[in-house]
């Protein structure tokens, strides 16, 4: 999810604590999900889920690929 995560935030523009804002977490939070020292709960994955626009699937799977690719 990591590198996942980093990059479609980029890629929509947000900066860590612009995208934290917007999940209602903390930017340590984000920080750390990007990191891979902790795992994000289903409320906040939730919300990066709608707020990226990405399915859970595809932030939360492990191998790279294209942003949006779901195959």
């Amino acid at each position: 999810m990591r590198q996942r995560l980093r990059a479609v935030r980029q890629a929509k523009g947000l900066m860590q604590d612009q995208l934290a804002k917007l999940v209602e977490a903390k930017n340590a939070t984000i920080s750390r999900i990007e990191a891979g020292t902790m795992n994000p709960s289903t409320n906040v994955a939730l919300k990066l889920q709608g707020i990226l626009k990405q399915p859970i699937e595809y932030l939360l799977r492990r191998d790279t690929g294209r942003i949006g690719n779901t195959a």
